[in-house]
């Protein structure tokens, strides 16, 4: 789930990830601001572009 505000606390959990990563589904955490780019991602633009751009 996103967080609804930039002061939340993120969590990750290795294991849950790695079965995504298994299953060849991309998991997506941003704060508020980058929330519509994220929902662009989902809704057509390249998946791999938004992760280029979310990692500068």
């Amino acid at each position: 789930m996103l967080a609804r505000a930039d002061d939340g606390a993120p969590s990750f959990d290795r294991r849950v990830a790695e079965q995504f990563a298994a299953l060849d589904i991309p998991l997506f955490a941003c704060n508020p601001a980058k929330f519509p780019e994220l929902m662009a991602a989902i809704q057509g633009q390249s998946l791999t572009s938004l992760v280029l751009a979310f990692s500068k």
